[in-house]
């Protein structure tokens, strides 16, 4: 809270705390007055606007925080086919889907797709945050140029 929500002018023209009722004729030394004599009001009412602010901001970050269409999206019908998945760098992944956690992908038997490699491997982990698409419809995999 703000020394201004403390002072009031009184009857007489005269600034005044509304704490205790001390009287001056400037509003700074009414100011200095709350600052020196009431830290405890003020430090309250910062405890209590500071407490409002983060609950604010406790609320806004758990609107935003709205599952992601790979959290939502159910992959178990998938589970031992062949897949295709198109991560979000351009890199295609052709594999055996085996299963899903809630962050990830797991393929077997993968072949790799890059702008300038590829690559098989046994066993791939992929972050589904990095999925921009998946289907199950064989893509052509043609070689990439200077290999």
């Amino acid at each position: 809270m703000d020394v201004e929500e403390f002072i009031k002018r009184n009857e007489k023209g005269l600034w005044e705390c509304t704490i205790c009722g001390f009287t001056a004729m400037s509003k700074k030394v009414i100011k200095q007055h709350i600052k020196n004599s009431h830290p405890d009001a003020l430090q309250e009412e910062k405890k209590d606007e500071k407490r409002h602010n983060d609950e604010k901001k406790n609320k806004e970050k758990k609107e935003k925080r709205k599952p992601r269409p790979w959290h939502s999206f159910e992959f178990e019908p998938l589970i031992d086919k062949e897949v295709t998945v198109v991560l979000r760098n351009g890199s295609i992944v052709q594999g055996i889907l085996k299963y899903e956690t809630t962050y990830n992908l797991v393929l077997t038997n993968a072949t790799i797709t890059g702008t300038k490699h590829t690559a098989k491997v046994e066993y791939l982990i992929i972050n589904k945050s990095n999925v921009s698409h998946i289907h199950t419809e064989p893509t052509k995999l043609e070689p990439v140029e200077g290999e």
